[in-house]
């Protein structure tokens, strides 16, 4: 039974996987498809871009952090846009905010870990006890 339930559990797991996988090469080749592409304004080409990024939130467990990346390409596109900022002060702001997402989605997964270790060990563990004899075997 165990291992019917292991098997089970590999299977949904590589699915998983693979459905990512499987996301991750459309946006690529989305992405790519954009790149390909003459827009008239940064705006236009953040906004392809975020279409084909946008195809994540089926597979990504954080939807605010997706946002964030969003929204922030748009407003440095803008900025761009206007004149306010140059290429490389656009390339430095998205890298500031993708190291800003990165740091936050570690910490909230250390988090869950944390939460689920402390969950595992303060559930109460249940113990079979066998006598036969004078022996008791638990287990």
């Amino acid at each position: 039974m165990k291992l019917v339930v292991l098997a089970a559990v590999a299977m949904a797991m590589a699915g998983c996987v693979s459905r990512q996988a499987e996301v991750q090469k459309q946006i690529a080749a989305d992405k790519e498809i954009c790149r390909s592409q003459t827009f008239p304004t940064k705006v236009a080409f953040a906004r392809c871009i975020n279409s084909a990024e946008q195809k994540m939130s089926a597979v990504y467990d954080k939807p605010d952090l997706l946002q964030l990346r969003l929204a922030s390409r748009l407003a440095i596109a803008e900025k761009q846009d206007k004149g306010q900022i140059s290429d490389a002060q656009a390339e430095l702001e998205f890298a500031q905010v993708g190291a800003q997402i990165g740091t936050q989605e570690a910490t909230r997964n250390s988090n869950a870990e944390m939460a689920s270790a402390a969950s595992a060990a303060a559930s109460p563990r249940r113990v079979t006890c066998s006598r036969i004899g004078n022996s008791v075997t638990c287990f």
